[in-house]
């Protein structure tokens, strides 16, 4: 079995790339705590592109390009809980559940992925290709 894997909407994951953004916003909490797979969809946020903070990161000349369609990281969900009004800001939106992501570890090259709604498992090309990259994950269930 895989790493799960989520897809966020670019410039949201460019964000999370930089280390900038921590915290990944749903409408639905998750139960899972360990190594997750970062995919970037193929459709753009376009509240994403409009937000400040956003700007901000991606006028950065270090800042990388968002590239959408495929598997560019992999992080650790290292909690998920409901918002408390004051929690997790700049990043944290209210009324959404934040998830904690750590360790984001960019993959030398994207995986071509179709994402999927909630989070999924990669099949096993993709699993493969993710293990060839990122070692460790390789046995990661």
């Amino acid at each position: 079995m895989s790493v799960p894997a989520l897809t966020i909407r670019q410039p949201w994951l460019a964000c999370i790339l930089t280390g900038d953004k921590q915290i990944e916003n749903r409408s639905w909490p998750t139960s899972h705590r360990g190594p997750i797979a970062l995919h970037a969809a193929r459709t753009p946020s376009r509240e994403g592109q409009a937000d400040p903070l956003v700007q901000a990161v991606l006028a950065r000349p270090d800042a990388p390009h968002p590239t959408r369609g495929a598997i560019l990281a992999t992080a650790n969900l290292t909690d998920c809980h409901p918002d408390t009004g004051d929690c997790c800001r700049p990043w944290g939106h209210s009324g959404l559940f934040h998830w904690r992501l750590a360790d984001i570890q960019l993959l030398p090259g994207p995986v071509p992925a179709t994402g999927r709604l909630g989070l999924w498992r990669l099949d096993p090309e993709q699993h493969d290709a993710l293990a060839r990259q990122q070692p460790d994950l390789g046995g990661a269930s």
